[in-house]
Protein backbone atom coordinates (compact mmCIF):
# COMPACT_ATOMS: atom_id res chain seq x y z
CA UNK A 1 0.00 0.00 0.00
CA UNK A 2 2.76 2.55 0.39
CA UNK A 3 3.36 2.24 -3.12
CA UNK A 4 0.23 3.35 -4.22
CA UNK A 5 0.47 6.30 -1.62
CA UNK A 6 4.31 7.12 -3.40
CA UNK A 7 2.85 6.50 -6.52
CA UNK A 8 0.11 9.63 -5.73
CA UNK A 9 2.73 11.73 -4.96
CA UNK A 10 5.31 11.12 -7.44
CA UNK A 11 1.88 11.37 -10.36
CA UNK A 12 2.63 15.33 -11.31
CA UNK A 13 6.41 14.69 -11.07
CA UNK A 14 8.09 14.89 -14.78
CA UNK A 15 11.18 13.43 -13.83
CA UNK A 16 12.51 11.46 -16.60
CA UNK A 17 15.37 9.71 -18.61
CA UNK A 18 15.52 10.31 -22.04
CA UNK A 19 16.03 6.73 -23.75
CA UNK A 20 15.81 7.22 -27.22
CA UNK A 21 15.88 10.45 -29.40
CA UNK A 22 16.52 10.24 -33.08
CA UNK A 23 13.24 9.45 -33.86
CA UNK A 24 11.98 12.47 -32.23
CA UNK A 25 12.81 14.31 -35.67
CA UNK A 26 9.87 14.39 -38.16
CA UNK A 27 10.58 16.82 -41.21
CA UNK A 28 13.57 18.48 -39.06
CA UNK A 29 11.27 19.41 -36.17
CA UNK A 30 12.11 18.40 -32.68
CA UNK A 31 8.78 16.92 -31.28
CA UNK A 32 8.77 16.32 -27.83
CA UNK A 33 5.75 13.95 -27.80
CA UNK A 34 7.59 11.12 -29.79
CA UNK A 35 10.60 10.42 -27.49
CA UNK A 36 11.12 7.79 -25.63
CA UNK A 37 11.26 8.38 -21.53
CA UNK A 38 11.02 6.22 -18.80
CA UNK A 39 9.60 8.60 -15.66
CA UNK A 40 10.11 7.94 -11.99
CA UNK A 41 6.79 7.69 -11.99
CA UNK A 42 6.52 4.78 -13.89
CA UNK A 43 9.18 2.92 -11.98
CA UNK A 44 6.94 3.06 -9.10
CA UNK A 45 3.59 2.04 -10.86
CA UNK A 46 5.65 -0.95 -12.10
CA UNK A 47 6.77 -2.15 -8.61
CA UNK A 48 3.02 -1.61 -7.41
CA UNK A 49 1.85 -3.54 -9.82
CA UNK A 50 4.53 -6.57 -9.44
CA UNK A 51 3.80 -6.16 -5.70
CA UNK A 52 0.39 -6.07 -6.22
CA UNK A 53 0.27 -9.02 -8.20
CA UNK A 54 2.55 -11.21 -6.20
CA UNK A 55 0.32 -10.77 -3.57
CA UNK A 56 -3.63 -10.42 -4.93
CA UNK A 57 -3.52 -12.60 -8.33
CA UNK A 58 0.38 -14.02 -9.08
CA UNK A 59 -0.95 -15.70 -12.10
CA UNK A 60 -1.62 -12.38 -13.92
CA UNK A 61 1.99 -10.64 -13.50
CA UNK A 62 3.32 -13.04 -15.79
CA UNK A 63 0.59 -11.59 -18.27
CA UNK A 64 1.60 -7.88 -17.38
CA UNK A 65 5.04 -8.24 -17.67
CA UNK A 66 4.45 -10.41 -21.35
CA UNK A 67 2.37 -7.75 -22.54
CA UNK A 68 4.85 -4.97 -21.46
CA UNK A 69 7.58 -6.74 -23.00
CA UNK A 70 5.85 -7.20 -26.59
CA UNK A 71 4.62 -3.49 -26.29
CA UNK A 72 8.17 -1.84 -25.36
CA UNK A 73 9.81 -3.76 -28.52
CA UNK A 74 6.56 -3.01 -30.59
CA UNK A 75 5.68 0.85 -29.44
CA UNK A 76 6.62 2.44 -26.58
CA UNK A 77 3.93 4.38 -26.12
CA UNK A 78 1.99 1.65 -26.32
CA UNK A 79 3.56 0.36 -23.65
CA UNK A 80 2.98 3.53 -21.55
CA UNK A 81 -0.48 2.76 -21.93
CA UNK A 82 -0.16 -0.93 -21.10
CA UNK A 83 1.51 -0.11 -17.79
CA UNK A 84 -1.12 2.38 -16.88
CA UNK A 85 -4.40 -0.55 -17.29
CA UNK A 86 -2.27 -2.37 -14.93
CA UNK A 87 -1.75 0.55 -12.63
CA UNK A 88 -6.22 0.62 -13.10
CA UNK A 89 -6.46 -3.49 -12.36
CA UNK A 90 -3.93 -3.39 -9.38
CA UNK A 91 -5.72 -1.06 -7.74
CA UNK A 92 -9.32 -2.99 -8.16
CA UNK A 93 -7.40 -6.16 -7.07
CA UNK A 94 -7.15 -3.80 -3.01
CA UNK A 95 -9.34 -5.09 -0.52
CA UNK A 96 -11.82 -2.11 0.24
CA UNK A 97 -10.39 -1.33 3.45
CA UNK A 98 -7.05 -0.43 2.04
CA UNK A 99 -8.84 1.73 -0.63
CA UNK A 100 -10.14 3.80 2.96
CA UNK A 101 -6.83 3.14 4.52
CA UNK A 102 -5.18 6.29 6.00
CA UNK A 103 -2.13 6.03 3.59
CA UNK A 104 -4.37 6.82 0.86
CA UNK A 105 -5.34 9.90 1.91
CA UNK A 106 -1.89 11.31 3.18
CA UNK A 107 -0.25 10.02 -0.39
CA UNK A 108 -2.98 12.66 -1.68
CA UNK A 109 -3.01 15.35 1.21
CA UNK A 110 1.05 15.16 0.49
CA UNK A 111 0.56 15.59 -3.10
CA UNK A 112 -1.91 18.31 -2.76
CA UNK A 113 -0.12 20.92 -0.19
CA UNK A 114 3.26 19.67 -2.10
CA UNK A 115 2.34 20.47 -5.27
CA UNK A 116 -0.22 24.14 -4.64
CA UNK A 117 2.98 24.95 -2.14
CA UNK A 118 5.63 24.79 -5.09
CA UNK A 119 2.99 26.48 -7.82
CA UNK A 120 2.76 29.59 -4.93
CA UNK A 121 5.94 30.31 -4.78
CA UNK A 122 6.48 30.04 -8.35
CA UNK A 123 4.29 32.29 -8.78
CA UNK A 124 5.32 35.02 -6.37
CA UNK A 125 9.40 34.70 -7.31
CA UNK A 126 8.30 34.23 -10.98
CA UNK A 127 10.91 31.38 -11.24
CA UNK A 128 11.46 27.85 -10.86
CA UNK A 129 12.61 26.86 -7.15
CA UNK A 130 15.07 24.70 -7.61
CA UNK A 131 15.20 22.89 -11.23
CA UNK A 132 14.77 20.06 -13.21
CA UNK A 133 16.35 17.65 -10.57
CA UNK A 134 13.31 18.90 -8.27
CA UNK A 135 10.76 15.83 -9.46
CA UNK A 136 11.22 17.10 -12.99
CA UNK A 137 10.18 20.89 -12.44
CA UNK A 138 9.97 23.39 -15.59
CA UNK A 139 12.64 26.03 -16.10
CA UNK A 140 10.43 28.84 -16.11
CA UNK A 141 13.81 31.11 -16.76
CA UNK A 142 13.48 29.69 -20.58
CA UNK A 143 10.76 31.82 -21.34
CA UNK A 144 9.96 29.75 -25.13
CA UNK A 145 7.19 28.00 -24.84
CA UNK A 146 6.45 28.63 -20.93
CA UNK A 147 2.47 29.82 -20.27
CA UNK A 148 2.03 33.22 -19.26
CA UNK A 149 -0.95 35.38 -18.44
CA UNK A 150 -1.22 39.48 -18.54
CA UNK A 151 -3.14 40.92 -15.52
CA UNK A 152 -3.45 43.97 -14.67
CA UNK A 153 -1.06 44.91 -17.65
CA UNK A 154 1.61 42.98 -16.49
CA UNK A 155 3.05 39.23 -17.87
CA UNK A 156 3.04 36.69 -15.28
CA UNK A 157 4.72 33.10 -15.54
CA UNK A 158 2.32 30.50 -14.95
CA UNK A 159 2.85 28.42 -12.16
CA UNK A 160 3.81 24.01 -12.91
CA UNK A 161 4.47 22.72 -10.18
CA UNK A 162 6.98 19.68 -11.03
CA UNK A 163 4.49 18.90 -13.82
CA UNK A 164 5.09 20.01 -17.57
CA UNK A 165 2.35 22.60 -17.92
CA UNK A 166 -0.30 24.89 -15.64
CA UNK A 167 -3.09 22.72 -17.42
CA UNK A 168 -1.45 19.73 -16.45
CA UNK A 169 -0.91 20.74 -12.83
CA UNK A 170 -4.58 22.13 -12.58
CA UNK A 171 -5.89 18.87 -13.97
CA UNK A 172 -4.17 16.98 -10.91
CA UNK A 173 -4.81 19.15 -8.33
CA UNK A 174 -8.73 19.38 -9.06
CA UNK A 175 -8.72 15.41 -9.46
CA UNK A 176 -6.85 15.01 -6.29
CA UNK A 177 -8.85 18.06 -4.53
CA UNK A 178 -12.49 15.88 -5.19
CA UNK A 179 -10.26 12.36 -3.34
CA UNK A 180 -9.44 14.39 -0.75
CA UNK A 181 -12.89 15.87 -0.58
CA UNK A 182 -14.19 12.01 -0.46
CA UNK A 183 -11.76 10.68 1.98
CA UNK A 184 -11.55 13.75 4.54
CA UNK A 185 -12.93 11.93 7.45
CA UNK A 186 -9.13 10.95 8.25
CA UNK A 187 -8.08 14.02 8.22
CA UNK A 188 -8.07 16.84 11.04
CA UNK A 189 -10.49 19.24 10.21
CA UNK A 190 -7.37 22.06 10.44
CA UNK A 191 -5.87 20.11 8.18
CA UNK A 192 -8.78 19.82 5.66
CA UNK A 193 -9.10 23.96 5.52
CA UNK A 194 -5.52 24.10 4.98
CA UNK A 195 -5.64 22.04 1.89
CA UNK A 196 -8.58 23.04 0.06
CA UNK A 197 -7.22 26.16 0.68
CA UNK A 198 -3.61 25.79 -1.01
CA UNK A 199 -5.03 23.92 -3.71
CA UNK A 200 -8.06 26.46 -4.67
CA UNK A 201 -5.23 29.29 -4.55
CA UNK A 202 -2.31 27.50 -6.69
CA UNK A 203 -5.59 26.18 -9.19
CA UNK A 204 -6.72 30.02 -9.63
CA UNK A 205 -3.25 30.66 -10.57
CA UNK A 206 -2.82 28.32 -12.77
CA UNK A 207 -6.22 30.23 -14.89
CA UNK A 208 -6.78 26.54 -16.45
CA UNK A 209 -9.82 27.10 -17.68
CA UNK A 210 -10.18 23.38 -18.11
CA UNK A 211 -9.60 22.57 -14.84
CA UNK A 212 -11.54 25.06 -13.39
CA UNK A 213 -14.97 24.37 -15.63
CA UNK A 214 -14.35 20.84 -14.04
CA UNK A 215 -13.87 21.96 -10.40
CA UNK A 216 -16.89 23.99 -10.98
CA UNK A 217 -19.33 21.46 -12.53
CA UNK A 218 -18.32 19.13 -9.45
CA UNK A 219 -19.17 22.10 -6.99
CA UNK A 220 -22.60 22.57 -8.97
CA UNK A 221 -23.61 19.00 -8.71
CA UNK A 222 -22.48 18.54 -5.04
CA UNK A 223 -24.46 21.39 -3.92
CA UNK A 224 -27.51 20.78 -6.01
CA UNK A 225 -28.20 17.00 -6.26
CA UNK A 226 -30.50 17.30 -3.45
CA UNK A 227 -33.07 18.64 -6.13
CA UNK A 228 -32.40 16.48 -8.36
CA UNK A 229 -34.46 13.05 -8.69
CA UNK A 230 -32.75 9.91 -10.44
CA UNK A 231 -34.60 10.72 -14.08
CA UNK A 232 -33.03 14.06 -13.87
CA UNK A 233 -29.48 12.82 -12.69
CA UNK A 234 -29.29 10.79 -16.05
CA UNK A 235 -30.32 13.43 -17.99
CA UNK A 236 -27.29 15.35 -16.31
CA UNK A 237 -25.11 12.30 -17.01
CA UNK A 238 -26.40 12.34 -20.73
CA UNK A 239 -26.27 16.19 -21.05
CA UNK A 240 -22.19 15.84 -19.30
CA UNK A 241 -21.29 13.22 -22.27
CA UNK A 242 -22.98 15.16 -24.87
CA UNK A 243 -20.11 17.71 -24.33
CA UNK A 244 -17.96 16.03 -25.84
CA UNK A 245 -19.41 16.50 -29.39
CA UNK A 246 -20.57 20.07 -28.35
CA UNK A 247 -17.28 21.29 -26.82
CA UNK A 248 -15.30 21.12 -30.25
CA UNK A 249 -18.20 22.00 -32.28
CA UNK A 250 -18.78 25.08 -30.37
CA UNK A 251 -14.99 25.90 -30.66
CA UNK A 252 -15.00 25.85 -34.39
CA UNK A 253 -17.79 28.41 -34.62
CA UNK A 254 -15.63 30.81 -32.41
CA UNK A 255 -13.40 30.90 -34.67
CA UNK A 256 -15.58 33.23 -36.78
CA UNK A 257 -15.63 35.98 -34.27
CA UNK A 258 -12.41 35.21 -32.55
CA UNK A 259 -8.67 35.44 -33.61
CA UNK A 260 -7.50 34.59 -30.42
CA UNK A 261 -4.85 31.58 -30.72
CA UNK A 262 -5.85 29.45 -28.19
CA UNK A 263 -9.31 28.86 -29.81
CA UNK A 264 -7.74 29.27 -33.67
CA UNK A 265 -5.05 26.16 -32.89
CA UNK A 266 -7.92 24.29 -31.07
CA UNK A 267 -10.18 24.66 -33.66
CA UNK A 268 -7.18 23.82 -36.44
CA UNK A 269 -6.45 20.74 -34.60
CA UNK A 270 -9.49 19.67 -34.19
CA UNK A 271 -9.97 19.73 -38.06
CA UNK A 272 -6.43 17.88 -38.42
CA UNK A 273 -7.11 15.13 -35.90
CA UNK A 274 -10.92 14.77 -38.17
CA UNK A 275 -8.63 14.74 -41.33
CA UNK A 276 -6.33 11.32 -39.81
CA UNK A 277 -9.45 9.85 -39.41
CA UNK A 278 -11.27 10.00 -42.61
CA UNK A 279 -7.32 8.88 -44.26
CA UNK A 280 -7.85 5.56 -42.16
CA UNK A 281 -11.27 5.43 -40.49
CA UNK A 282 -10.79 1.56 -39.21
CA UNK A 283 -7.80 1.81 -37.10
CA UNK A 284 -7.12 5.23 -37.29
CA UNK A 285 -2.78 6.57 -38.52
CA UNK A 286 -1.31 4.88 -35.19
CA UNK A 287 -0.98 5.31 -32.15
CA UNK A 288 1.21 8.28 -30.71
CA UNK A 289 1.04 9.28 -34.47
CA UNK A 290 -1.11 12.12 -34.61
CA UNK A 291 1.95 14.85 -34.28
CA UNK A 292 4.29 12.86 -36.96
CA UNK A 293 1.65 13.08 -39.33
CA UNK A 294 0.81 16.81 -38.80
CA UNK A 295 4.72 17.61 -39.03
CA UNK A 296 4.96 15.66 -42.55
CA UNK A 297 1.89 17.14 -44.05
CA UNK A 298 0.93 20.38 -42.23
CA UNK A 299 -0.49 23.15 -44.41
CA UNK A 300 -1.74 25.19 -41.89
CA UNK A 301 -0.35 28.61 -41.19
CA UNK A 302 -1.59 28.54 -37.29
CA UNK A 303 0.39 25.90 -36.10
CA UNK A 304 3.98 26.42 -37.85
CA UNK A 305 5.10 25.89 -34.65
CA UNK A 306 2.76 24.18 -33.05
CA UNK A 307 2.96 20.54 -33.57
CA UNK A 308 1.15 19.38 -30.96
CA UNK A 309 -1.84 16.39 -29.99
CA UNK A 310 -5.65 17.64 -30.70
CA UNK A 311 -6.86 19.04 -27.39
CA UNK A 312 -9.36 16.82 -27.61
CA UNK A 313 -9.16 13.30 -26.63
CA UNK A 314 -12.04 11.63 -28.31
CA UNK A 315 -10.86 13.00 -31.65
CA UNK A 316 -7.31 12.51 -30.77
CA UNK A 317 -8.10 8.32 -30.11
CA UNK A 318 -10.42 8.64 -32.96
CA UNK A 319 -7.98 9.97 -35.51
CA UNK A 320 -4.93 7.21 -33.82
CA UNK A 321 -7.08 4.35 -33.20
CA UNK A 322 -9.86 4.76 -35.92
CA UNK A 323 -13.20 3.27 -34.98
CA UNK A 324 -11.55 -0.21 -33.85
CA UNK A 325 -10.14 1.80 -30.48
CA UNK A 326 -13.50 4.15 -30.30
CA UNK A 327 -15.56 1.02 -29.70
CA UNK A 328 -13.09 -0.44 -27.60
CA UNK A 329 -13.12 2.54 -25.04
CA UNK A 330 -17.15 2.60 -25.22
CA UNK A 331 -16.63 -1.10 -23.92
CA UNK A 332 -14.43 0.22 -21.33
CA UNK A 333 -17.25 2.64 -20.55
CA UNK A 334 -20.06 -0.01 -20.69
CA UNK A 335 -18.63 -1.99 -18.71
CA UNK A 336 -18.38 0.34 -15.85
CA UNK A 337 -21.62 1.58 -15.89
CA UNK A 338 -22.08 -2.60 -15.27
CA UNK A 339 -20.09 -2.20 -12.02
CA UNK A 340 -23.67 -0.77 -10.12
CA UNK A 341 -21.57 2.43 -9.11
CA UNK A 342 -24.24 4.74 -7.46
CA UNK A 343 -25.28 7.57 -10.19
CA UNK A 344 -24.30 10.22 -7.83
CA UNK A 345 -20.31 8.83 -8.17
CA UNK A 346 -20.57 8.29 -11.88
CA UNK A 347 -21.68 11.96 -12.10
CA UNK A 348 -18.83 13.73 -10.13
CA UNK A 349 -16.45 11.51 -12.00
CA UNK A 350 -18.43 12.85 -15.02
CA UNK A 351 -17.96 16.11 -13.99
CA UNK A 352 -14.36 16.00 -13.87
CA UNK A 353 -13.01 13.71 -16.69
CA UNK A 354 -15.39 15.23 -19.84
CA UNK A 355 -13.96 18.80 -19.44
CA UNK A 356 -10.58 17.53 -18.99
CA UNK A 357 -11.04 15.60 -22.31
CA UNK A 358 -12.71 18.09 -24.50
CA UNK A 359 -10.13 20.86 -23.96
CA UNK A 360 -6.95 19.15 -23.69
CA UNK A 361 -4.66 16.24 -24.34
CA UNK A 362 -3.07 15.18 -21.27
CA UNK A 363 -4.81 12.73 -19.54
CA UNK A 364 -3.84 10.41 -22.73
CA UNK A 365 -0.89 11.71 -24.10
CA UNK A 366 1.22 12.69 -20.76
CA UNK A 367 2.44 10.45 -18.44
CA UNK A 368 1.21 12.48 -15.32
CA UNK A 369 -1.60 12.49 -16.86
CA UNK A 370 -2.61 8.72 -17.54
CA UNK A 371 -1.47 8.21 -14.04
CA UNK A 372 -4.49 11.09 -12.95
CA UNK A 373 -6.81 8.11 -14.00
CA UNK A 374 -5.48 6.23 -11.51
CA UNK A 375 -6.53 9.07 -8.92
CA UNK A 376 -10.24 8.93 -10.87
CA UNK A 377 -10.46 5.54 -10.30
CA UNK A 378 -10.18 5.72 -6.53
CA UNK A 379 -13.00 8.22 -6.53
CA UNK A 380 -15.40 5.55 -9.12
CA UNK A 381 -14.56 2.72 -6.89
CA UNK A 382 -15.67 5.19 -3.27
CA UNK A 383 -17.91 3.04 -1.67
CA UNK A 384 -21.95 4.77 -1.88
CA UNK A 385 -23.98 5.21 0.97
CA UNK A 386 -26.72 2.18 1.86
CA UNK A 387 -29.23 5.02 0.78
CA UNK A 388 -27.54 5.86 -2.48
CA UNK A 389 -27.42 2.21 -3.53
CA UNK A 390 -30.93 1.51 -2.84
CA UNK A 391 -31.64 4.14 -4.78
CA UNK A 392 -29.60 2.70 -7.60
CA UNK A 393 -31.46 -0.63 -7.20
CA UNK A 394 -34.53 1.14 -7.06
Amino acid sequence: MSWLSLLIFLIPSNLFLVLYEPNAYVSGIRIDYLIPKLYLSAVVAAIFVVFTAMVYKKRWLVCWLLLLAVSVWHNWFLAELILVAAVAWSVRQLPEKLLESKQIIWGVTTMLVFQSGVAIWQFVLQKSLFGYWFLGETNLFNFAGIATQTIIGREFILPSGTTSHPNVLAGILVIGAIVFWQRRQNVPHWLTQIVFALTFAALILTTSISALLAGGFVLGFVFGKERLDQVQKKLLLSGLWSLILIVPLTISQLTAVSTNPSIVRRAVLNQVAIGQFWQQPLFGVGLNSFTSNLATNNSFRALERFIQPAHNVPLLVLAETGLVGVFGVLGIFVWLRRQRYSLDTLIIFSCLVVPLLSLDHYLYTLESGRLSMVLLLLIVLQKPKQKELGQVKA
